[in-house]
């Protein structure tokens, strides 16, 4: 009877390797422990900690790298776009952009602050004849973040410590096994649940790539202009890192659905008010609205993913999260693939029926592990002996 009261309060929660930090949910309880079943497998503590501080990076990251582009292109002038009715939903990428000059390539206001030192003609027809003076401020921007990638390599070749891919062999060269390529293969077909969260996992990879692709050319560099992207992506980033934290906290108290639920409210009700949204230069506030709207349930989907995954596949993580980034890889594909060729209202009734899709399934796996926890608390109270 002792073994039974100490299984059940060593196993009445989860503890979620994923997200921020451990978070437990009392929502969906795990079955108390025998001994002649195979023990949950435990997860490194220090791991955990350090995806928390991963995560943080990646978002500052995000935030320095749009600040970095919106300085390189502060020289653009003002919006000089003429037909607004092509963009938003109507933007069209395989269609001439005659009258919107917001989507060309950035160019200086004067020569002047191409050739300060007053060069000859001669000299600025040969660099305009090769393109030298449109490109320039891309090529600046593309050298900085170069520069940072070099000073990245450089940081890890020589700080991080070598790192055993196998940690079964602890000795010896260690390859990537096709085992486990094979293994993530066979999850996916034998796991009710992985199937069930494919199209979930899709839609995790489609929404990062609209926000990134999409949405910034569509509306914004379309209306306002490429350098107003930087901004509004900023807006995107703090809220989403913002809202990363507090989520991966508050999921303990509350469970995974009710997140699930406002992420589907959020995206769903944003991509709709992209759909019929008419974006114009005088109003840049709702870009902003809909980009920190955005990243509150790009926050949810990110986090919540995570943590469901570490919940549900705890006898076979690594097949799992490979799993996970194998389907979140194919939305980022899909997504990248149809942006140059389909109008921006289809991309969003994709976006739509995916983020619809991965949640009615969402619903069959959170029904299907209540009801299995549920069978499991039953049959071991009516094991336990009365006092």
């Amino acid at each position: 009877m002792e073994e039974q009261i100490l299984g059940l309060e060593n196993n009445k929660t989860s503890s979620l390797s994923m997200g921020y930090g451990s978070v437990e949910s009392p929502k969906n309880p795990q079955p108390p422990f025998n001994k002649d079943d195979e023990p949950h497998k435990k997860t490194d503590p220090v791991p955990i900690g350090k995806t928390k501080i991963l995560k943080n990076v990646l978002v500052v990251s995000q935030i320095w790298g749009n600040l970095i582009s919106s300085t390189v292109f502060a020289v653009t002038p003002g919006n000089t776009t003429e037909d607004l009715d092509s963009c938003g939903a109507n933007f069209d990428p395989t269609a001439p952009a005659a009258n919107n000059s917001n989507l060309d390539r950035p160019e200086d206001e004067e020569d002047e602050l191409i050739y300060p030192n007053g060069r000859c003609n001669a000299d600025r027809y040969v660099d305009n004849y090769f393109g030298l003076s449109s490109d320039r401020w891309v090529y600046i921007l593309c050298g900085i973040y170069v520069g940072c990638a070099v000073i990245a390599f450089c940081t890890i070749a020589l700080l991080l410590d070598n790192i055993t891919l196998d940690k079964k062999q602890q000795t010896g060269d260690a390859k990537i096994s096709v085992k486990l390529f094979l293994s993530t293969l066979k999850h996916w077909w034998q796991s009710t649940p992985q199937k069930l969260l494919t199209f979930l996992t899709i839609y995790s990879g489609i929404e990062q790539a609209f926000i990134t692709g999409d949405f910034t050319k569509s509306y914004i560099s379309c209306a306002i202009g490429i350098w107003n992207v930087g901004y509004v992506m900023i807006c995107y980033g703090v809220v989403d890192a913002i809202c990363s934290f507090a989520f991966g906290r508050l999921v303990q108290f509350v469970g995974h659905a009710p997140f699930f639920l406002l992420a589907f409210l959020l995206h769903g009700g944003t991509q709709v008010a992209l759909f019929l949204w008419q974006p114009e230069a005088d109003n840049q506030i709702l870009f902003y609205v809909f980009a920190a709207l955005w990243g509150m349930g790009d926050a949810i989907i990110q986090t919540q993913i995570n943590a469901l995954y570490g919940y549900l596949f705890t006898n076979n993580t690594e097949a799992a999260f490979a799993n996970y980034r194998l389907w979140e890889s194919i939305g980022f594909i899909l997504a990248f693939a149809w942006s140059g060729i389909l109008v921006t209202k289809v991309k969003l009734g994709l976006c739509l029926g995916f983020l619809t899709l991965g949640m009615f399934f969402y619903t069959f796996v959170e029904i299907q592990d209540r009801r299995k926890n549920q069978r499991v608390f039953t049959k071991d109270e009516d094991k336990s002996p009365l006092f």
